[in-house]
């Protein structure tokens, strides 16, 4: 994402007069880059509920090219989660399945046999609530 972001900022630092602020406007993008990187590995309940240190914003009027990224990185994180919210539920729903097919009583998450990450919901950071009803499982 670094060099593609980079080499998308085009010509503008190829003026001699602008070549500062160009250069500062890409030190800029590359510091939020890594800013976001650094923060890949943090649970994501932990980053909705406290916003990240900014980042320091060198004078530069193209700065507004590297803050258009950040909704973009936010949005991508999103859809992430979402997909590993919807995978530990299927997981949850494949292993009660399972045990309920082997005639094993499953009355929580306790007894499926799978790890505490595996049941924490991605956006609250709490287990995953599920429930028999009639007709199948809640998660």
């Amino acid at each position: 994402m670094r060099p593609l972001g980079v080499q998308r900022y085009g010509p503008g630092g190829r003026v001699w007069p602008a070549r500062g602020f160009w250069n500062n406007a890409t030190i800029y993008y590359l510091d939020l880059i890594d800013q976001q990187r650094s923060l890949a590995s943090t649970p994501f309940h932990k980053l909705l509920a406290a916003d990240p240190p900014p980042v320091r914003k060198p004078v530069s009027p193209w700065n507004v090219l590297a803050d258009q990224i950040l909704p973009g990185i936010d949005v991508m994180r999103q859809a992430v989660e979402r997909c590993r919210a919807k995978m530990r539920c299927l997981r949850v729903l494949n292993a009660a399945t399972r045990l309920e097919q082997q005639d094993v009583a499953v009355t929580g998450l306790a007894d499926l046999g799978l790890s505490e990450e595996e049941t924490t919901d991605p956006f609250t950071g709490q287990p995953l609530l599920i429930k028999r009803l009639p007709d199948g499982w809640l998660i």
